[in-house]
C-alpha cells in the first residue's frame, strides 16, 4: 500500500458551515464533513476501508450451532474496523458465563486486558423485542469480551453475558457489535 501524505486546504479548518463549489464535481457541499469526503475520494484517492474481509471467530461459552454469523473486519493504517452478529440458531447456545470471541487481528500492546471498551453492542431478545445495549472490550491480546450494562440500586454496572443474562437466550436472539482498535 502507497501510503500518501497531504494537506487539506485551508478552508476545510473553518469551523463555522460553508457551502463549498467546485467547478469539476458541479455540486454544493455543504459541511466540512461533505468536503473532506469529497476531497479524499476525488482529490487524494485514497482507498478507505474497501478491503473488508470475513474471520471466523472461536468462542468461548458459545455453541454457534446453526446459528447465523457474519464477521467482518478491515485494517487501514494499523486500525482494525470489526462488525459481527451471531442470529441464533435452533442449536446456538451460551454455556456458561463469560462470553469471548477471538480477534480477528491482534490488538496493540498499548491496551490493557479487560480495561479497554473498543465498542459498542446490541443484544436482541426476538420474542419481546427488546434490546439490551452493552460493548465490547479487548479481554486479552486474542479476544473480545462480551458484556451488557444492568443496574443495581442506582448504579448502571457492566456484566458478563451468560445463558440467563441479559435474558434466556433462544432462536432468533442476535448479538451484534462493532468496534475500532490499533493493530501492531
Amino acid at each position: 500500500m502507497v501510503k500518501r501524505k497531504f494537506a487539506l486546504p485551508g478552508s476545510f479548518y473553518r469551523t463555522e458551515a460553508k457551502v463549498f463549489q467546485d467547478q469539476d464535481i458541479n455540486t454544493r457541499l455543504t459541511s466540512n464533513f461533505e468536503y473532506l469526503t469529497w476531497y479524499l475520494n476525488t482529490q487524494v484517492q485514497l482507498d478507505v476501508g474497501s478491503n473488508w474481509q470475513d474471520w471466523t471467530p472461536t468462542y468461548v461459552n458459545i455453541t454457534e450451532g446453526n446459528g447465523t454469523r457474519v464477521a467482518r473486519f478491515t485494517v487501514w493504517n494499523n486500525i482494525v474496523h470489526i462488525y459481527f452478529r451471531l442470529t441464533f440458531g435452533t442449536t446456538t447456545t451460551i454455556d456458561g458465563s463469560g462470553v469471548t470471541i477471538s480477534t480477528p487481528v491482534s490488538p496493540s500492546s498499548n491496551y490493557v486486558a479487560a480495561k479497554n471498551t473498543i465498542g459498542t453492542a446490541i443484544y436482541t431478545d426476538d420474542s419481546s423485542n427488546d434490546q439490551w445495549v452493552g460493548h465490547i472490550r479487548l479481554d486479552s491480546s486474542t479476544t473480545f469480551g462480551a458484556r451488557f450494562l444492568k443496574v443495581v440500586s442506582s448504579d448502571v454496572l457492566d456484566a458478563a453475558l451468560s445463558g440467563s443474562a441479559p435474558f434466556t437466550w433462544a432462536t432468533s436472539d442476535q448479538i451484534a457489535f462493532s468496534g475500532t482498535y490499533e493493530t501492531v
